[in-house]
């Protein structure tokens, strides 16, 4: 990895969270500055209830999502067996900045079952479902 692309993806690990921050999750922190184990399984935010693994330039050669899943998803056996546990319930994301700040340029990737299971929250926080039918939704959805 170049330094230039090393330098461009710190920036953007912090700009998102500055950015998480802003959003209310106040002990949001790059995971070079929090935690070793988060930095070394690639996780890129540390403080909030999301994995977040954050990708800076790649116009030409784009990032594979579903192979970075993989990769989130295996990483995550370093973590003792509590933490692990709840860990897999957090959503995993994959922030990709192209160049540039445009909105075309700033991708966010996530498994279908993770927005599900978000949609199906969001619905509970809104009124729109019950906990009792959310429980029912999960177990049908997923």
């Amino acid at each position: 990895m170049s330094k230039n692309n090393r330098r461009k993806g710190h920036v953007y690990e912090r700009y998102l969270a500055k950015l998480f921050r802003a959003l209310g999750y106040e002990k949001c922190k790059t995971s070079r500055e929090a935690s070793r184990l988060y930095d070394n399984c690639g996780y890129d935010l540390w403080g909030i209830p999301f994995l977040v693994q954050a990708k800076a330039g790649y116009k030409k050669s784009r990032i594979k999502p579903d192979e970075l899943f993989l990769k989130m998803e295996k990483a995550m056996e370093q973590f003792p067996e509590d933490e692990r546990n709840l860990l897999k319930n957090y959503p995993k994301l994959i922030f990709n900045k192209l160049d540039g700040y445009k909105d075309e340029n700033h991708i966010v990737s996530m498994m279908f079952k993770d927005f599900v299971k978000l949609q199906i929250e969001l619905s509970v926080y809104k009124g729109i479902l019950s906990s009792k039918e959310a429980k029912e939704l999960y177990g049908q959805l997923l």
